[in-house]
């Protein structure tokens, strides 16, 4: 049963050039068919679909407004469904060595990591902020998540943090 309501499920993968097998992929920059070129904040703004879940994946710190794209995300959860945002970690220290190097090592020192090479020719990276475990949690919980759970990623010794927060049922 377990499976098959997995199956059902409405999943938004928001900021992921690559199609991803079971979600809606959406992303401004596209590698693969069956993502759909999109804002992602422009994406939520216009979709009237109800999502259980909602993913977004080292988007959050290229946000201008990134509060208002997770109210956005919780407004387009259905009740009980729940967002799961990875973004990095402000309180990784080689995150501000002035060196560019391929795992993000100096990528909040300079302008230099401000555009990336792909597919699609040069794109634009910049970074707007970053946010400590407490900012993402408070972030989370203004734009009305609730159940917020945020750790830092030990796969990435610590540079990435995870969010998840759930949007409550209908009382």
């Amino acid at each position: 049963a377990g499976g098959a309501r997995r199956a059902q499920m409405r999943r938004l993968e928001l900021g992921n050039p690559r199609a991803r097998p079971g979600y809606v992929t959406v992303d401004l920059h596209p590698v693969e068919k069956g993502v759909v070129r999109a804002d992602a904040v422009e994406f939520l703004r216009r979709t009237e679909e109800r999502w259980d879940v909602i993913e977004s994946y080292n988007l959050l710190e290229h946000l201008p407004n990134p509060g208002e794209f997770l109210r956005l995300a919780w407004e387009r959860l259905a009740p009980g469904g729940r967002a799961v945002i990875r973004t990095d970690n402000a309180e990784w220290l080689p995150f501000y060595i002035p060196v560019v190097h391929a795992y993000g090592v100096g990528a909040h020192a300079s302008n230099e990591y401000r555009y990336r090479l792909g597919s699609a020719g040069a794109q634009e990276t910049r970074h707007y902020m970053v946010f400590a475990p407490l900012h993402l949690r408070n972030l989370m919980e203004w734009a009305g998540f609730e159940e917020v759970v945020v750790w830092r990623d030990r796969r990435t010794l610590g540079a990435r943090l995870w969010g998840t927060g759930v949007r409550p049922e209908l009382k």
